[in-house]
């Protein structure tokens, strides 16, 4: 009897380090099973994290582009107005010379009238001096025949 009992112990021993050792293994297998689920989990969220950095990056580029494109746009306005003013000055400029030279040119045409009028005035002095000579002329010739 001691001995089935001796048996029955070992048979119940073995059967339980079975059961533990299976347990063990289910266990070590649930741990890495655990481990592999976390792992990918872990990826997964990386993956995440640098899908979410690099759609932020591309977002940043977006909107620098965009701030260079306007900065540029506004960068090319101010230079057409600039120019657009250069060219304003320019032919204010141009117009104020040539009023200026419309007025001098006026000016000598004035002058040129009151030469041109003083030299014929001056011309009808002649001729009215050269007639009042030529009559006091004649008038001495007149005078000395009737004398």
């Amino acid at each position: 009897w001691a001995q089935t009992m001796s048996e029955k112990r070992d048979k119940e021993y073995a059967e339980r380090e079975q059961r533990v050792r299976e347990a063990r293994q289910r266990l070590e297998g649930l741990m890495r099973e655990s481990e592999r689920k976390e792992l990918q989990e872990r990826e997964q969220a990386l993956r995440w994290v640098k899908g979410v950095e690099d759609a932020a990056l591309m977002r940043e580029q977006q909107l620098q582009k965009a701030e260079e494109a306007t900065a540029k746009q506004e960068l090319m306005e101010v230079q057409k107005r600039l120019l657009n003013e250069v060219q304003h000055s320019r032919r204010v400029e141009e117009e104020a010379m040539l009023q200026k030279e419309h007025q001098r040119l006026q000016l000598q045409n004035g002058i040129l009238e009151l030469e041109d009028a003083r030299a014929r005035e001056l011309k009808r002095f002649a001729v009215i001096e050269e007639m009042q000579r030529q009559e006091e002329n004649q008038i001495s010739i007149d005078r000395e025949k009737q004398q």
